[in-house]
């Protein structure tokens, strides 16, 4: 069965808001001012993302968007550990965020290959974005963790 363009815009958004509750039960865990602040704008920019892509998708489909994402989504928006943050230190935290952030980029970029025009570059642009989460959290490692 193939993907329709509303159902991958779906699972864009899911991919978003499944990132976002990551970050802030990351953000309910952490002690550290900085990492709040850190988690709190990582939290707050999916959010904003899913919101976006919500308005876009709808844009680009003319419609109705599905009520929920698509079960093959679920290897996409969990890392092992996604659900689970009691007790993982900050290290193991920011390389799970890595790990999903990198696996969103992979999907996204994958669903250019399936597409042209705006559709494309709809997701070639949702693709950097995740890239460039992935590269914040490349800096955030760098300067907190060493």
């Amino acid at each position: 069965m193939s993907m329709t363009l509303a159902q991958a815009v779906k699972n864009c958004i899911e991919i978003e808001h499944a990132a976002e509750r990551y970050y802030r039960r990351l953000l309910d865990n952490a002690e550290d001012d900085d990492v709040k602040a850190f988690f709190t704008e990582m939290a707050d920019q999916e959010a904003e993302h899913a919101a976006l892509i919500a308005k876009l998708g709808k844009e680009l489909e003319a419609g109705e968007l599905p009520q929920r994402a698509d079960a093959k989504i679920k290897s996409v928006e969990r890392a092992p550990g996604w659900d689970d943050v009691e007790g993982i230190t900050l290290a193991e935290a920011v390389e799970i965020a890595l790990e999903s952030e990198n696996s969103a980029a992979l999907y996204y970029d994958a669903m250019t290959d399936f597409t042209t025009g705006k559709i494309k570059e709809f997701f070639a642009q949702l693709a950097r974005t995740e890239e460039q989460h992935a590269e914040k959290l490349h800096k955030f490692r760098e300067d907190r963790l060493g």
